[in-house]
């Protein structure tokens, strides 16, 4: 936080762009007190009184609006007390460069996470990164500047970003990069022996590296990285609520192994991610939906509900970055062993695209070619339906056991993942979901629409298949090769709901990534 209210202007003093070279030392945020909802609770760290107050934090339904009254509520004598100069919260991908590029500027860093060590933390098992200008992209051929990406993904996005922060994002990335290579991290570095067309869906691949190792090499990568540059990292920190002196943020309180914890900090970095573990502020933000974290569910919007805590705002756009595969379901077999909460079958989360989907009305709502080609860029609609339902009869599980599932998906990243790939166990998993209770299994669609009361699934199912049988899809232009007939019983329905790796969007921030208020 960098910015000092004058009055009740909101307005704030001028503050440095932070700059390679320039102190990350800033003034700390204020925050008047007032605004905040009288009552709400500050969970572990109790009422009772030494000083120390912390506002209290607005539940996720909560307004912001002006109370007149201090709503800050007093904080029991801590555990323990710990200093920095900064201290940076989560030690995920921001908070790793956050924690590097402060250190770099010769303060004291002390970094915590929830994670009971680095390998717990959430960048550790990610594909990759993008980053424009780095030391092996300069060393191609042809390498891309900032500018043809920034004008790519302004395109790409329909002008819809932050264009301040996207453009300090894309001219940082370099370092951000660097910092990592440096480290001895191996990436696979895109070969340009020429300038390759730049699309929205390739921009990843073309101007980023992917990781080369994962897990504990990584994570030992990672941690070296922070140890040599003399960061003070702490695992099992679970960081609760700001912690203010007047109105002046002076620190957090934390809770580890059960004790409270005050960190006493001169500047805060909150890089807790987003709130797609939190189900109640996904239900908020996403309309009422429940989404299936594939992803880590630790992000619970912590760090979110501090910055709404000092003033801040949350932004206007959100959504999720979806799984490649489609939807899951929470009653769902584990997808893998090692993550038993990601509520996903094996097969099932990839079999089913390319069947019609329809809402809980039993009518189609988005295009099954559209949501083949483009799981991982098509959220909005899924979103928006909150549980919907894919129905296939035995020819479709026939067709799609008889060929490697790199030929029945549509989006191009997943051919290639699964280019030979066969699913022998089809019918045995069908049968496992019907026990388990999210998959319907009859001999007429009429069973199907009694199962999950869709009252108009048996004309949505006639009017598709009569399509099928044209080869035009009159409502949503599938391509033939996507309209598969439903008429071959067993029929079975599967009942899935959106299911994403994050959340996108989230706290309103100016060009330095600083939390800013309603009059910014």
């Amino acid at each position: 936080y960098s910015t000092r209210r004058k009055g009740g202007s909101g307005r704030r003093e001028a503050s440095r762009n932070f700059k390679e070279g320039e102190s990350i030392m800033r003034e700390i945020t204020t925050c008047s007190r007032r605004n905040f909802v009288r009552g709400a609770a500050l969970g572990a760290a109790g009422l009772a009184a030494v000083g120390l107050t912390a506002c209290a934090q607005p539940a996720a339904k909560d307004s912001m609006a002006d109370t007149g009254d201090d709503a800050a509520l007093e904080l029991t004598p801590a555990d323990e007390t710990w200093e920095a100069d900064v201290l940076v919260i989560g030690l995920g991908a921001s908070g790793l460069q956050a924690a590097l590029g402060a250190a770099a500027q010769g303060v004291g860093v002390l970094a915590i996470d929830q994670a009971p060590d680095m390998v717990g933390t959430t960048n550790i098992t990610t594909s990759g990164y993008l980053c424009v200008g780095d030391k092996l992209q300069m060393a191609q051929p042809y390498h891309y500047e900032v500018r043809e990406v920034f004008d790519k993904l302004n395109e790409y996005s329909n002008y819809c970003f932050n264009t301040q922060v996207l453009k300090a994002i894309l001219d940082a990335s370099s370092r951000s990069s660097n910092n990592l290579i440096d480290a001895g991290l191996p990436v696979k570095v895109v070969e340009l022996p020429e300038r390759k067309e730049l699309t929205g869906p390739t921009l990843g691949q073309i101007c980023g590296h992917a990781y080369d190792c994962k897990g504990q090499e990584r994570a030992d990568i990672f941690q070296a990285a922070l140890d040599k540059a003399g960061v003070d990292s702490r695992y099992g920190v679970t960081a609760e609520q700001l912690i203010f002196n007047g109105d002046e943020i002076v620190g957090v309180r934390c809770t580890q192994d059960g004790k409270a914890v005050d960190v006493n900090a001169k500047a805060i970095c909150l890089c807790t991610g987003g709130f797609l573990g939190n189900e109640d502020m996904v239900a908020q933000y996403f309309a009422g939906s429940r989404v299936v974290p594939m992803g880590n569910p630790a992000c619970k919007g912590a760090g979110i509900n501090m910055a709404l805590s000092a003033k801040g705002q949350m932004g206007k756009a959100f959504s999720l970055s979806s799984n490649e595969y489609g939807g899951a379901n929470f009653d769902a077999s584990p997808m893998f062993a090692f993550r038993p909460d990601s509520g996903s079958n094996e097969a099932l989360r990839l079999v089913l695209l390319g069947s019609i989907i329809v809402d809980s009305q039993g009518n189609r709502f988005v295009s099954e070619e559209i949501a083949n080609k483009e799981a991982m860029h098509c959220a909005e609609p899924f979103i928006r339906a909150k549980t919907y339902y894919t129905v296939v009869d035995q020819d479709f599980i026939d067709y799609v056991k008889s060929k490697p599932l790199g030929e029945t998906m549509g989006d191009g990243r997943m051919k290639k993942m699964f280019a030979d790939v066969m699913i022998e166990t089809l019918d045995d998993d069908l049968e496992a979901a019907v026990a388990e209770g999210w998959v319907a299994k009859g001999d007429t669609i009429a069973e199907l629409a009694e199962a999950y009361d869709l009252p108009d699934l048996e004309s949505t199912i006639e009017t598709y298949n009569g399509y099928c049988e044209t080869g035009v899809d009159e409502q949503f232009y599938n391509a033939p090769e996507f309209l598969h007939k439903v008429a071959t019983p067993p029929f079975y329905i599967v009942q899935s709901f959106p299911a994403g790796w994050l959340t996108l969007g989230g706290v309103k921030c100016d060009a330095s990534c600083q939390v800013v208020d309603a009059d910014n």
